[in-house]
This record gives C-alpha cells, structure tokens and sequence, in this order.
C-alpha cells in the first residue's frame, strides 16, 4: 500500500486508503475527507518525530546567535549556512505544523457534525415510529372498514332475499285477483241469464193465467230467484271487501283465504239450492204430466211450455255443473297458493335458523336470541286488545319459561299482559301458541285465585314478584313476541 501527501492541498492519496473510514458513534459514516486528514496527521507526526531526533542531533552541531526577526525565531543559530536537506527538513516541519493546526481545527469541526448527526439521526427515528404507528392505525381502520362492509353486502343480500319473497306473494296475491274477477264475470253472466229467465216467468204467467198450481210454484220460483240475487249481492260485496283487503296489506291473506272459504261455503249453498230447484222443476213436470190428461185441448201449448222449461232446467244444469268444476278448480288453485305459502314460511324460518344472528324489527328489542315489542309508556289495552295489537305485528304476547325473561319483562313496567290464559277451559292454563303450562310458574302467593270467578287472564307483576291471575277486561301495558 502506498501513501503520498500533497503540501500544496494538504490531502492524503494512497491505494487501499478508503479501507480506513471508521463510522461514527451515532451509526452514520464520517466524511472521507476528515479521517484522510486524521490518517495524514497521524503519519506526519510519526514523521515529525523522526526528523525532530534528526534536526536535534543536527543542532547539536550548529550553536549561534539567536534569529533577527519573527521569521528567524524558528530557523536555528546557523540555518542559513545549513546543507539543502536541512533546509528541505525544517520546511517540513513547518508544514508539519500548518497541518497540525488544520488537523485540530477539522477534528472540532467533525465533533460538530458527529453531534448534529446523532441529533438527526435521533429525529429520524421518533419520526419513523410515528409513522409506524400511523400506518399500524390505518390498518386497523382499513379491517374495521373490511369488517363494516361485509356486514353491509350481507344485510345487502338479505334484503334482496326479502324483496323477491315479498314479489313472489305479490304475484300469487294477483292471480287470486285474476280468479276473483273471472268469477265476477261468471256471476254478472249468471244474472243476466236471470233477468232473462224473469222475462220468461212474465210470459208464461200470461199465458197461463188458467194454470194457478203452476203460477204458484212460478211465484216460488221467482222467490227463490230473488234470495238467489240477494245472496250473489251479498257475495260481490264480500268479493270487493276481500279485494280491498288483499290490495291494503299481504299480511291479510289468511283473512282472504277464510273469505274465499265462506265464498265456497256460498257457492256451495248455491249449488244445494240449484238442486232443490231441479227438484221443484221435476215435480213440476210431474204435475203437468198429470195435468196434461184433464186438459186435453191446451196439451199442445202446455208440451211447448214443458220442453221451453225442459231446455231451461238443462242449461241451469250445465251452468251449475260448471260452477261446480270451477270450485273445484278455484279450491285446487287456492290449496297450491297456501302451500307455496306454507312452503315460503318453512324456508324463512329455516333462513332464521340458519343465521348466526338474528335481527330484530325497527322499534323491537332483542334478549337471548328472541325480539320483543315493548309499547309506548302510558299505552295500556285489555288482554285481548293487547294480543290483537301483537298479531297485527307479526308476533304474540310473550310466553314467559325462565326466570331470566321474567326478570327482563319486569325492568320495564310494573304490571303487564303475557300470553298465558283459561279462557278455553277453567282452572287449565295455556299459552297463546297452544302448549300447556307444564311447570309451577311464577305465581304469587296465593294465586292463582280465579276472585269473583272472573279471572281468566295473567298479569306479571314487578312489584308481587310473580303472576296473578285478573279479568281480561283490565287495561294493562303487555309485551309481545315474534
């Protein structure tokens, strides 16, 4: 390895130089530049020492008077009469203090630059646990933000669900519609056959007017006719209820099924009727038949007559055959829309099995995985009023089985309504959805009591600590259940 040392600049040159560079205590690397001179330093001083032994066993020699001016102070006695490499070794003294002064000054300035280094490097470190801590931060928002939007997507997607299920009834509700206005049409078609049939009797009563037996069963025919208008009056207007009921809310279809039954139940009567009219006519017939050889000279006009009523009686048959058909039509359409719907109402509720969380309707509270609705405070109602309210929102009075719902219902109201009654036999005690009270229950002391023999319904009581049996007609706050 080689060194070499420029007077003029004062740097250090060398093969292999840069193998020197220390770093700093702070962990950055110190200027190439200050340790070069840190290494020249070190080698001059080496070399200083070397011609100061060399300069003093010299001076030994050369004793004189002391130097003239401040130039000469550093000359020796005689070093003007000095061989060249003398001189050439005093001018590397010299420059060997130069460089011993510019080597202090650099070490004070590398000391400076080493502080603001650990400084620096000190504020670049504060700031890179900030910023670690920040990006820990975001990433924490970004997976509650991940979190929030799947949530989202599901609540997305049952809704979605609900939409298609509520289109589907929707579209089941309008083809009962469509079979309710075929039958409208069949029944205006079946009273204009009536008018006719009226215009008819007219006759016929004007041209037998000698014929009281069958004038009189005309009359009761007409009669018959008239209850008949009634009663197709009477089913339109409970068509119409039923369609304004079916267009104002599908949670009324089962109120619309049990219209459609007492439609069937009508059209049923109507068909008995229509027979014990065949009936009438048959013995009419049977009494023309024997009319008919007393009165031989209006056999003629009577026979007419007879095949006109014979040719009427068929198509009463034929129209009542086909009221049949379309019943039955009607009942086997009206069987599959209730099982499709039966079929619905187990997919929902094996939908709500299926979720690990379940959700609760607007304005319901949610406990141990059920929802219930607690009214309005001041809101009070009898026990039936308060379980008509219930059913009007999807659910029933709650049905209380452990110690932990009756302690939830009871942080509410003081007094209110549950689902348990003996309204359907005394003394034996059932919930609203069927079951039978099979434990001892939370009764107070001494009830139930059945006071005045009146008390058919049950009250929870905060303040008794337990149920109590009262008259139904009471008006308390009440909980429900979906």
């Amino acid at each position: 390895m080689s060194v070499t040392f420029n007077s003029k600049s004062g740097m250090i040159k060398g093969d292999g130089w840069e193998l020197m560079e220390p770093k700093s205590e702070c962990g950055g690397r110190v200027p190439k530049s200050a340790w070069w001179i840190g290494a020249a330093a070190v080698c001059l001083g080496l070399l200083y020492l070397l011609l100061l032994v060399v300069i003093i066993a010299m001076l030994g020699q050369y004793i004189g008077p002391r130097p003239r001016n401040d130039t000469e102070q550093l000359l020796p006695v005689g070093a003007e009469h000095l061989p060249t490499g003398i001189a050439t070794c005093h001018n590397l003294t010299l420059q060997c203090f130069l460089l011993q002064g510019k080597y202090n000054t650099l070490l004070e300035s590398n000391r400076q630059l080493e502080t603001k280094l650990c400084s620096v490097t000190k504020e670049k470190d504060a700031v890179q646990g900030e910023r670690d801590r920040l990006q820990s931060d975001r990433d924490s928002l970004q997976n509650q933000r991940d979190v929030l939007e799947n949530e989202r997507n599901a609540l997305h997607n049952e809704r979605d669900t609900l939409r298609n299920e509520q289109g589907t009834v929707r579209a089941e509700l309008h083809a009962l519609q469509n079979e309710q206005e075929v039958l409208k049409s069949e029944r205006d078609a079946l009273q204009v056959e009536q008018g006719a049939r009226k215009n008819e009797e007219e006759k016929l009563k004007s041209e037998r007017d000698t014929l009281k037996n069958e004038n009189e069963a005309l009359q009761r025919e007409r009669d018959a006719l008239r209850v008949e208008r009634e009663v197709l009056k009477s089913e339109r207007d409970t068509l119409k209820r039923d369609k304004s009921v079916l267009q104002n809310s599908q949670g009324a279809l089962e109120n619309e099924r049990d219209a459609l039954r007492d439609q069937e139940a009508s059209l049923r009567h109507e068909r008995d009727a229509l027979r014990t009219e065949q009936e009438a006519s048959q013995r009419e017939r049977d009494a023309l038949t024997k009319e008919k050889d007393g009165l031989q000279s209006e056999r003629d006009g009577l026979r007419t007559q007879r095949d006109d009523l014979a040719v009427e009686r068929d198509q009463l048959r034929s129209l009542s055959a086909n009221l049949s058909k379309e019943l039955e039509g009607l009942q086997s359409r009206f069987s599959k829309v209730v099982e499709s719907r039966d079929g619905l109402k187990e997919e929902a509720q094996e939908l709500n099995r299926n979720r690990t969380e379940k959700l609760c309707p607007t304005h319901w509270v949610k406990f141990k995985e059920k929802c219930y609705y607690i009214p309005e405070k001041g809101e009070s109602k009898s026990w039936k009023a308060s379980r008509r309210d219930c059913k009007d929102r999807g659910g029933d009075l709650v049905v209380v089985t452990s110690k932990d719902e009756r302690d939830f219902i009871s942080t509410y109201y003081d007094r209110v309504w549950i689902g348990l009654s003996d309204l359907s036999h005394e003394g034996k005690w059932t919930w609203v959805n069927g079951d039978e009270l099979d434990f001892e229950g939370f009764w107070q002391k001494g009830e139930p009591n059945d006071h005045s023999s009146n008390e058919d319904c049950v009250e929870q009581a905060r303040s008794g600590r337990g149920w109590n049996d009262m008259p139904c007609s009471e008006t308390l706050s009440w909980v429900c259940e979906d």
